[in-house]
C-alpha cells in the first residue's frame, strides 16, 4: 500500500504497483540514540564512493603538494643564482681592488 493522491486530505492508502525489481537484501538497524543513525556507510555502493573520495582528496593533495615543491625549488634555485651572482661580483671587486693596491690598474 501507498499513499494516494489525496492522502493529505482523506489518509487513504491504495494498493501498489507490483515492484520493478526483487528485494535481494535489508539491513534492519535500531539505535537507542537518533543521533546514531545518521552518517552509517552500508552496502558495497557507499564504500565505493568512499574510495573514490579519498582517492580525489589524494590526488588533490598530490598535486598541491607538487605545486608547492616547485615553488619552493624555484626560489632556492633564485637563490642560488642570486648567491652566485654576488659571488662572482664579489671575485671581481677582489680583484679590481687588488690590482689597483699593487699598481696593475686595469684602467676601468
Amino acid at each position: 500500500m501507498v499513499r494516494g493522491a489525496t492522502y493529505l486530505e482523506d489518509a487513504v492508502k491504495i494498493p501498489s504497483a507490483p515492484a520493478p525489481f526483487h528485494l535481494v537484501c535489508l539491513d534492519n538497524l535500531s539505535f537507542e540514540d537518533p543521533a546514531e543513525r545518521y552518517g552509517i556507510v552500508i552496502g558495497v555502493d557507499d564504500f565505493i564512493v568512499i574510495v573514490i573520495a579519498i582517492c580525489i582528496v589524494a590526488i588533490v593533495l598530490a598535486i598541491v603538494l607538487a605545486i608547492v615543491l616547485a615553488i619552493v625549488i624555484a626560489i632556492v634555485i633564485a637563490i642560488v643564482i642570486v648567491l652566485a651572482i654576488v659571488i662572482v661580483l664579489a671575485i671581481i671587486a677582489i680583484v679590481l681592488l687588488w690590482s689597483i693596491d699593487i699598481g696593475i690598474g686595469i684602467g676601468i
